[in-house]
C-alpha cells in the first residue's frame, strides 16, 4: 500500500472500506458513486477478499484513486476490519461492493456528527434495488427512532438490526474500542448486528431518516439456504446476549425472529413458514398480528386463483362451442 498524508484543515478525514469478493459485475459502479462525494477528504480503502473473477482487473483501474489491500479469502468480517487496520480517518465508513451510495452521503452525515458530538454512529436509509438498478421498495421508516441521537441498545436487542452497513458512518476509536467484528465463522451473517449492539453500549446513535443510497437485492441472496443461515445467525446473536434479557423479553424476541423467518418464508413459496408462525405465536400468543399475518396475502392468492379458475372454464366453454 502506498503511503501517503492529508492536509485535514478544519474536516475530518473519513475512510471509506469497501470489502470486494467476486464483485465485479457492480463494482465500477459502487466505486464511482463513492469518487463522486461532495464531502472531502476520503480516502477509500478496498479489500479484495480472494476474488476469482475480473474484480481485481477492475480495482487495478483505479490504483491511482484508492488503495487495494488483496488478501487469500477470510470473509467479510475480517476484510472489514483489515481495511480499518490500514485506515488514516478519524471516521471509518462501510460500503459493500454491490451498493450505490448518493452523492452527498458523507456530507449529511459528516453535517450530524458536527451538530452532535456526542454521536459515533451514524446511519441512514437505502432504497432497494434489484440487479437492473429497478427501484423494488424504499421500506418503511419507524419516525419515532429518526433525526435525534439515542442510547440504541434495548432497542437494537428487541427490534433487530436498524443498520445498514453500507449506510452506516462511525467514529473510528469507538470502532477500535468496542474491539471491531467478531468475525467467529465467515458464514455468520449477523456480525453487523453484533458491532452495533456493542457500539449502542458506548455511543448514542443517530438514525438519519434520509436515504443515503441504493441496497441491490441479488436473487441469490433471499434463497432458502441463506434465510436459515441469516435467522440462524439472529438466534445465535440471541443466546450471546441472553442475559441482556429478562425471562418475558427473551420469549418476545425470538417470538418476532421466528415471525420474521416466516414472512420471508412465505414470499419465497416454502411450506414450513407455517410452522415457524406457529412457533412465533406459541412464544408471544398475545400478539394478535401473529394469527392473520399471512391472511391479506392468502385472500389475495385465493381470489387470484379463482379468478384464472374462471378464465379458464370460459375458455373451455368457448372451445366446446
Amino acid at each position: 500500500m502506498t503511503s501517503h498524508s492529508y492536509s485535514l484543515a478544519s474536516f475530518p478525514l473519513v475512510s471509506v472500506i469497501v470489502p470486494v469478493y467476486n464483485a465485479a459485475k457492480f463494482l465500477r459502479e459502487t466505486l464511482e458513486s463513492i469518487l463522486g462525494q461532495t464531502y472531502t477528504p476520503f480516502e477509500i480503502i478496498a479489500v479484495n477478499d480472494g476474488s476469482t473473477d475480473s474484480s481485481l482487473k477492475i480495482l487495478e483501474e483505479y490504483a491511482h484513486q484508492i488503495q487495494c489491500i488483496h488478501q487469500e479469502n477470510q470473509g467479510v468480517a475480517i476484510a472489514r476490519n483489515v481495511g480499518v487496520e490500514w485506515s488514516l480517518g478519524s471516521y471509518v465508513a462501510f460500503c459493500d461492493a454491490d451498493d450505490i451510495w448518493f452523492p452527498r452521503k458523507l456530507e449529511w452525515q459528516m453535517d450530524i456528527v458536527k451538530r452532535h458530538p456526542c454521536v459515533g454512529v451514524v446511519a441512514g436509509f437505502m432504497e432497494k434495488i434489484d440487479e437492473l438498478g429497478r427501484t423494488l421498495d424504499s421500506g418503511q421508516k419507524p419516525s419515532d427512532l429518526y433525526d435525534q441521537p439515542r442510547n440504541l441498545k434495548q432497542v437494537l436487542l428487541m427490534e433487530g438490526n436498524l443498520i445498514g452497513m453500507s449506510t452506516s458512518l462511525i467514529r473510528k476509536e469507538i470502532f477500535q474500542e468496542i474491539g471491531g467484528f467478531q468475525p467467529g465463522n465467515k458464514d455468520l451473517k449477523a456480525e453487523d448486528y453484533d458491532l452495533w449492539i456493542r457500539a449502542a453500549g458506548k455511543t448514542k446513535i443517530y438514525l438519519s431518516s434520509k436515504y443515503v443510497g441504493q441496497y441491490r437485492v441479488l436473487k441469490h441472496s433471499r434463497s432458502h439456504g441463506s434465510l436459515r443461515k441469516e435467522y440462524g445467525a439472529q438466534f445465535q446473536l440471541l443466546r450471546m446476549y441472553r442475559n441482556e434479557y429478562s425471562s418475558d423479553s427473551y420469549k418476545i424476541r425470538k417470538a418476532k425472529i421466528y415471525a420474521e423467518w416466516a414472512d420471508s418464508s412465505f414470499f419465497q413459496g416454502e411450506s414450513h413458514a407455517w410452522k415457524l408462525q406457529k412457533k412465533a405465536i406459541t412464544l408471544h400468543p398475545t400478539h394478535l398480528s401473529y394469527y392473520f399475518r399471512f391472511s391479506g396475502e392468502l385472500i389475495k392468492m385465493k381470489l387470484k386463483r379463482l379468478l384464472r379458475n374462471f378464465q379458464e372454464m370460459i375458455s373451455f366453454r368457448k372451445d366446446m362451442r
